[in-house]
């Protein structure tokens, strides 16, 4: 699945990726950061708000709307945001995906 960049997300520290459309059938909605490698220390916790991972590794931040985005640390320089479709700390099939996926180049941290 091609991954656009994101301009409106992206800073000169971050670079901001999601698909065209953002909201997909199979991954649900999704961002990958992947994070100036002099700045990953900083970034991973603003990105987390230095909350504590659950048990899957989810560090779970609130979003603007009320809800909650499901935020994974990979190794490297990457950051995985997914967007629960209700405002809960709830991951569902098409989580379990996208964090396999993205695991298999990145792992998580």
């Amino acid at each position: 699945m091609p991954l656009v960049k994101f301009v409106a997300a992206s800073t000169p520290d971050v670079t901001s990726l999601r698909t065209r459309p953002h909201d997909s059938a199979r991954f649900g909605e999704f961002q990958l950061f992947v994070l100036r490698p002099s700045k990953v220390g900083r970034l991973r916790h603003v990105f987390t708000h230095g909350t504590a991972a659950d048990g899957r590794g989810i560090h779970w931040v609130p979003d603007q709307a009320g809800g909650w985005i499901a935020v994974t640390l990979h190794s490297r320089n990457l950051v995985l945001a997914w967007f629960p479709p209700t405002p809960s700390h709830t991951v569902d099939a098409r989580w379990r995906r996208l964090e396999r996926a993205v695991a298999g180049f990145a792992p998580q941290v």
